[in-house]
Parts: structure tokens; C-alpha cells; sequence
């Protein structure tokens, strides 16, 4: 995997981090809430879309681990990802994690609302 693969990989997760995060924002102030439905059923079910993308968010992440953190026999030429990109793969890996969890918590109790 190149240098210019991983900077896409990572690029990649901005949108998908916005998307998780503006999607649940959007359903709590009742955007493209279909008419019959509740809010608090509206933003609970946003809570799925957020997970979608966190989940999203580590499956781009996946490749760029092996890159990252090489396993087997470890050369010189590994730890240049590492220095490029290891706090930027670390950001949006602990990104991924906080908005798996908080999409979990409103898809699970945002009807309580």
C-alpha cells in the first residue's frame, strides 16, 4: 500500500465522521422526518445510521492497520507509515470507537427522549 493509499484511506473517514455525527444532529431537529413519525422515534432510529458509519469508518481503517503496525520481520522502510500516519490512523481509530458507542446509546435509548 502506497503513501498516497493510505492518505485516501484516512481522507475517506472525514466524510464518513461527519456523516455519523450531522445525521443524528439533523434527526433530532426533525430534518426529513416523515410526517406521522415521532421525533424521539426519528433521532432513536438515527442512532442505526451512526453505527453504519462508525462501523463504516474501521472498515477503511482495516487495510491501513496491516501498513501501520506491520507484523513479522520489521525494517526501516515499516516505520515510515508509521511516522506519516500513525496519529492520524489513531484519531479516526478512536473516533470510529466513540461514535459506534454514542450511535449505540441513541439507537438503543433515543426514544426515552
Amino acid at each position: 500500500m502506497t503513501d498516497a493509499e493510505i492518505k485516501r484511506g484516512l481522507l475517506k473517514c472525514i466524510p464518513l465522521a461527519l456523516l455519523a455525527i450531522l445525521i443524528p444532529i439533523g434527526a433530532i431537529c426533525s430534518v426529513f422526518k416523515p410526517e406521522l413519525e415521532p421525533v424521539n422515534v426519528w433521532f432513536q432510529r438515527s442512532g442505526s445510521l451512526a453505527v453504519f458509519f462508525a462501523v463504516w469508518i474501521e472498515y477503511v481503517l482495516f487495510p491501513i492497520n496491516d501498513e501501520i503496525n506491520p507484523t513479522g520481520l520489521i525494517t526501516s522502510q515499516c516505520e515510515k507509515p508509521k511516522e506519516k500516519f500513525g496519529k492520524y490512523y489513531s484519531f479516526f481509530k478512536g473516533l470510529g470507537v466513540v461514535l459506534a458507542l454514542w450511535g449505540t446509546i441513541i439507537w438503543g435509548y433515543g426514544d426515552l427522549l
